[in-house]
């Protein structure tokens, strides 16, 4: 009788401490991967360093949602990861003044040089004024 309380004791500690073990390594894990996050949110790269990129030309349409402009700009190669470019973009004072037209970007600009351009008139607009 004292053997089988003394098993169910050790049994019952054992699982406890695998459990909190498990625990232990999710929060460490996942926390590893937030603050990942988290610091690329404000340390801003560009997709290629200087001497090293590519320009692109983009058109953004009228009425373009932030997603559909981040879907142009990973398309293009000017972002690496569309939710964090959102993340950045709704952190920004951009995040109301991407305009339509057609931009000429670099893969060497960061995040908030692409937001800049994409919030100025475009030398080339989308929508013909002369008709």
């Amino acid at each position: 009788m004292e053997n089988k309380k003394l098993a169910g004791t050790i049994l019952s500690v054992s699982v406890r401490v695998c459990i909190f073990a498990l625990v232990v390594i999710f929060i460490c894990f996942f926390g590893k991967k937030a603050f990942g996050f988290g610091q690329s949110i404000f340390d801003e790269r560009s997709v290629d360093e200087k001497g090293y990129g590519y320009d692109a030309i983009i058109t953004i349409p009228s009425g373009a949602s932030n997603s559909q402009v981040a879907d142009i700009l990973l398309d293009n190669g000017l972002i690496e990861d569309k939710i964090l470019f959102l993340v950045q973009l709704k952190l920004s004072d951009y995040s109301k003044s991407i305009l339509p037209g057609t931009y000429v970007l670099s893969t060497t600009m960061k995040p908030t040089e692409i937001m800049m351009v994409l919030s100025t008139e475009p030398e080339t607009s989308t929508g013909d004024k002369n008709e």
